[in-house]
């Protein structure tokens, strides 16, 4: 296998897990408020809340 097949597939790993992380966390976050939506709100709000949690950590850090 070459090197950039390698780079390659694993950028799209990392992708897929951001994804998950993302949805995972968005869905937790509606079960507490006991909604359902769609899973692209799912994942926009968990993507959302990461994000934020690496503001502030970036900013105390900072």
């Amino acid at each position: 296998m070459e090197i950039g097949q390698l780079v390659f597939d694993l950028i799209i790993e990392a992708l897929i897990a951001i994804a998950r992380l993302g949805t995972f966390s968005g869905r937790m976050l509606y079960a507490v408020l006991g909604l359902a939506p769609a899973r692209e709100i799912m994942f926009l709000t968990g993507s959302g809340l990461w994000v934020l949690i690496g503001a502030l950590a970036w900013a105390w850090l900072r």
